[in-house]
Formats: structure tokens, C-alpha cells, sequence
């Protein structure tokens, strides 16, 4: 957005107020994942070590936030020229831990997962540098993935009755 700040460092509204404009990322991954656990460790054949891989397509871009204020050039088809909206074909990995406890009680799971996408600019003209950003990218994202689970399936009946 460099072409829009002023000398001060401030971006203007259509009134020639200092806006405020919060830049804020949005974007998804539609994966197709597959793994295997390996019982190793843990109290049953229930637990052990997960690896899983996936490929599948990732799409994000910039989303340019300014509710208290009007600012025709982050409006309608004018923001598509700051958004740097970008997508491609994706991969991911994840390699964790999964407790299945005896009692059905105390199950979780825990781990480094990593989503690497092969990514390319989707926009003919970034308005601010007037150029377009159109060359191949390589987007990674890193995290922990830790989480609870919660069977709900029915009890087995334990009583048997004989006619």
C-alpha cells in the first residue's frame, strides 16, 4: 500500500481523514490426506506414532480492513489491486504422538505438521508497484497440532438373556 500513505505516514479517507487500515491475511488449504499409525509405544495397538501426508490446493491473500472509514481505492475492483491474491497446488506432512487410553477416558494426540504450497500470483497489476507478481512462489506454514478425543460410540451390552 506505499502509494497511498502521504509524507506522514498516514492513509487518507475520501474526507482527507487519517484512516486506519489494518492489513489481515485470509486464506484456506483443501487437503487430501493419508497416514499410518505405528503401535510402537503406548498402552495399546491403538497408540503410537502417526505419520500422515496429503496434497491438495492453497489459496490466500491480503485483506485490507477499514470499517470507520470510505477509501475508494480498497473498495469493489480497486482492492483487487493491493489483495496479492495467490494460489496453487500443495503438500503437507505430520508427524505426532496418539494415547488411546485403556478406559476410553484419556485420548490425545500431538505434533508437527507442515503445509508447503507451490504458489503463483493471480493479479495482472499490483496497484502500489505497478508491476505484476506473477512468478512462482514457495509458501510454507509450520505448527503444532495437539488435540482431545472424544469417543462416542454406544456401550456393548454386558448382560446376556436366554429364553
Amino acid at each position: 500500500m506505499q502509494n497511498l500513505y502521504t509524507d506522514a505516514g498516514e492513509i487518507l479517507d475520501n474526507s482527507g481523514q487519517p484512516a486506519l487500515v489494518v492489513p489481515q491475511q485470509r486464506g484456506f488449504t483443501v487437503m487430501l490426506n493419508g497416514g499410518r499409525l505405528f503401535p510402537i509405544m503406548g498402552p495399546n495397538r491403538h497408540s503410537g506414532i502417526v505419520l500422515r501426508a496429503g496434497v491438495g490446493f492453497m489459496r490466500h491473500k491480503i485483506r485490507l480492513e477499514h470499517q470507520e472509514s470510505e477509501i475508494t481505492q480498497l473498495e469493489g475492483d480497486y482492492v483487487k489491486g493491493y489483495d496479492r491474491l495467490t494460489y496453487g497446488p500443495a503438500v503437507s506432512q505430520y508427524i505426532g504422538y496418539l494415547h488411546a487410553s485403556n478406559n476410553r477416558l484419556i485420548n490425545f494426540y500431538a505434533g508437527v505438521e507442515a503445509y508447503q504450497g507451490f504458489t503463483r500470483g493471480q493479479r495482472d497489476l499490483n496497484f502500489d508497484t505497478r508491476t505484476a507478481d506473477n512468478d512462482p512462489r514457495f509458501d510454507l506454514l509450520m505448527g503444532v497440532r495437539v488435540g482431545w478425543v472424544l469417543h462416542l460410540s454406544p456401550r456393548t451390552q454386558s448382560d446376556y438373556y436366554f429364553r
